[in-house]
């Protein structure tokens, strides 16, 4: 169907790309400033990723409305297709670390396991987005809902800075590792992307006549991202945040709605469409490769580590980022040619031959 979009799945390719990348320099970096390939200058644009997400399952709730009942039984098969693997990978992922040396409590595998380890956050707060989107029903694409919603997010991030210093860093991070699993901290993001489906205009204008003064507004807003981030370096000597601040959220939100909206001015017959359609023949795969990629960038790293083969090259970086996706990738395409269908559901959410998107 021409309604899947090109460029949206492109966009998952792109994005997908992106959390896997921040996730090899988060787990063999130390520290912002070692990041590949740009350090801190970098730091910004990974952080786009998760909201270009949230932006798109927002503009694609009321197309899943459209397509499959609205019946209680036809939203918790879809709550299922993101249920059943959430926890499944959850389990797997934690097991993975502690294999290779995280400890954690009882209390603490508990906690991650039933609210996102690692990645898996961002499964936990698109469930509450989904069943807030199903209570608010009609009212959701409204211009007021997303007005409820900026000032959700904004107040998030507002108390994030507060906390962040006045206490000094001293909670190693622990705020945005919870806020980050519950849905105020994302309504922003979700909430533009449905009410962006109901004016489909607004992405043409994103792209005409406005789009000079947007560049110049994503540059300034990258600019104050990245002083907050280096004003976190020099106070503390280290990053206690990196998604959840206030001087970061407007590029964050510019920022993938604007790429969101090139992607679609590019999904044009001609060269450009050719290198979308390129880009979104993975995007069906994303889905699998988000949840298993930690897994297997974990014992892939191990395994390098064990051979001796990891040292402090650059180019390390990319290839173990290239690594990771490729073996997520097969695994996935294993997984749906291969695995009975109940363990096809456990693995990607995927009933039949259909993926989870």
């Amino acid at each position: 169907m021409r309604e899947r979009f090109v460029w949206a799945d492109a966009a998952r390719t792109l994005a997908c790309g992106l959390v896997v990348l921040v996730h090899v320099n988060i787990y063999t970096r130390a520290g912002l400033e070692t990041w590949w390939p740009f350090g801190f200058a970098g730091v910004p644009v990974f952080s786009v990723a998760v909201p270009a997400f949230l932006v798109l399952s927002g503009y694609f709730a009321k197309r899943a409305d459209a397509l499959e009942s609205v019946s209680t039984a036809g939203s918790v098969r879809r709550a299922l297709r993101l249920v059943v693997p959430f926890l499944v990978w959850n389990m797997l992922t934690i097991a993975a670390l502690g294999a290779d040396g995280l400890r954690m409590d009882a209390r603490t595998i508990v906690l991650h396991a039933l609210t996102g380890t690692w990645q898996l956050y961002f499964i936990f707060a698109l469930l509450q987005l989904m069943l807030l989107h199903r209570l608010l029903g009609s009212h959701a694409s409204t211009g007021r809902m997303l007005g409820l919603a900026i000032a959700s997010t904004t107040v998030v991030y507002a108390a994030s800075d507060l906390v962040l210093w006045r206490i000094g860093g001293a909670d190693g991070g622990a705020f945005e590792l919870f806020a980050e699993k519950l849905f105020p901290c994302w309504t922003i993001f979700f909430f533009s992307g449905m009410w962006l489906r109901h004016h489909p205009n607004v992405f043409e204008t994103l792209t005409g006549k406005w789009l000079p003064a947007l560049l110049c507004a994503l540059a300034a807003a990258y600019a104050i991202y990245l002083l907050e981030l280096r004003l976190e370096e020099r106070r503390f000597d280290y990053n206690p945040r990196k998604q959840i601040l206030l001087g970061g959220l407007p590029f964050q939100l510019l920022g993938s709605v604007l790429a969101l909206a090139l992607l679609r001015a590019l999904d044009r017959p001609g060269r450009a469409h050719r290198l979308l359609a390129r880009l979104a023949s993975a995007g069906t795969d994303t889905y699998g490769i988000y949840l298993c990629h930690a897994a297997v960038l974990v014992g892939l790293f191990a395994a390098a580590r064990s051979l001796g083969l990891t040292t402090s090259h650059d180019y390390e970086t990319p290839l173990l980022a290239i690594a990771t996706w490729v073996l997520a990738w097969g695994f996935v395409r294993l997984a749906r040619w291969l695995a009975p269908g109940s363990l096809r559901f456990a693995l990607l959410g995927e009933s039949g031959v259909h993926t989870a998107h």
